[in-house]
């Protein structure tokens, strides 16, 4: 099953399909967490029902598979019970991104009904203190947990995340407890990146180096990454799947060449799916780039432990080909954590999830 996954994304990535495609269906929110990247207030225009279903026509037959549904919250949405029903009705293997605090029966019964592949909750504490200090909602922890448990109860597939922030760097164990009590995964990042709208206030909630080693050590969390074959890439090699088999369609019907802040390559309200993902000359130009374009990073010795984005490099270290300060951090603190013997991330794979997804 693991080969024949590889070999899926490796074709895509070969012949460009969007197998993999997250669709932000609004930027409305009931939280105002301190980390989030989406500009809750830009909610004016945002897609209707009959435009979500014409589009989620258009990237099956672009040939996409794995669908997020993502937001600001996608259940502030009144139609979103009608767009769950419609992707399954289509064939994709479905995520939904929430947190949990809207969801009501009609919305447990349809998601273990149609059969949603999982429900992608962020819980970034085990103590409501810590978690509602994040969002910002009083309350918002106890509503979550409770809508967690009751999707676990009707064996839905649920999935904890979070990234780990200097507020909550030591609560995520809480938050592992939680997730193997109700027989739920989990998954922690500790990347954040600055708002839509460039804002870069996230950024300063950080991790510092020492909690950062920590974190990649935990074998719990397997963060260290065992690193590829060699300390250098292939000069041929791809950059990443952004452009090649990801993107990002926007509440507005924008789509993007991932969920990273690029400019948009073009509209769904303008042109087809399939007429932007093959002509866009930005979606073009990046598939076009490999590792020979990164004179820094190409030669790196922490090369294979690294996470780099280009467009990360560029907002935040002013070069889209050069070296991402942060990215340079965080490789070199799971290489030492490797070093130091830390569960790796394959290794540890199989405890935290259930099946394989499509990242960049």
């Amino acid at each position: 099953m693991v080969n024949r996954m590889v070999h899926l994304l490796n074709d895509a990535m070969d012949h460009f399909v969007p197998l993999s495609v997250t669709f932000e269906l609004t930027n409305r929110c009931n939280e105002d967490c301190k980390h989030c990247y989406v500009d809750l207030g830009d909610v004016d225009g945002q897609l209707g029902t009959d435009e979500v279903k014409r589009i989620l026509q258009e990237l099956r037959d672009a040939g996409t598979f794995f669908l997020t549904f993502s937001g600001g919250e996608i259940f502030t949405r009144k139609d979103i019970n009608e767009l769950i029903r419609e992707a399954r009705r289509l064939g994709f293997s479905l995520r939904l991104f929430t947190n949990a605090t809207l969801m009501k029966q009609e919305h447990f019964d349809l998601i273990a009904e149609v059969g949603v592949t999982a429900v992608e909750i962020s819980v970034y504490a085990g103590d409501a203190e810590t978690h509602d200090g994040i969002t910002r909602i009083p309350g918002s922890h106890e509503r979550t947990l409770a809508a967690i448990r009751k999707l676990r109860e009707m064996n839905v597939h649920v999935v904890l995340k979070a990234p780990i922030l200097e507020d909550n760097a030591s609560a995520y164990a809480s938050v592992i407890d939680f997730a193997r009590e109700v027989g739920a995964e989990y998954r922690f990042d500790p990347t954040l990146v600055a708002r839509y709208d460039l804002d870069d206030q996230p950024l300063c909630l950080r991790m510092k180096r020492a909690d950062l080693l920590n974190v990649c050590t935990d074998p719990e969390l397997g963060l260290a990454i065992e690193p590829g074959s060699g300390s250098t890439p292939d000069p041929d090699q791809s950059l990443c799947a952004t452009a090649r088999r990801v993107a990002l369609i926007s509440a507005r019907g924008r789509v993007y060449p991932c969920s990273q802040r690029f400019p948009p390559a073009g509209s769904l309200r303008e042109h087809s799916f399939a007429e932007i993902w093959s002509t866009s000359p930005l979606l073009l130009r990046l598939r076009a780039l490999s590792a020979q374009d990164l004179p820094h990073c190409s030669t790196c010795s922490s090369n294979s432990f690294c996470g780099r984005c280009s467009l990360d490099a560029l907002l935040e270290d002013g070069d889209f080909f050069g070296a991402s300060s942060w990215a340079c951090q965080l490789a070199e603190v799971r290489q030492e954590a490797y070093e130091k013997g830390g569960v790796t991330m394959r290794q540890n794979l199989g405890q935290r999830f259930g099946g394989i997804t499509d990242d960049c």
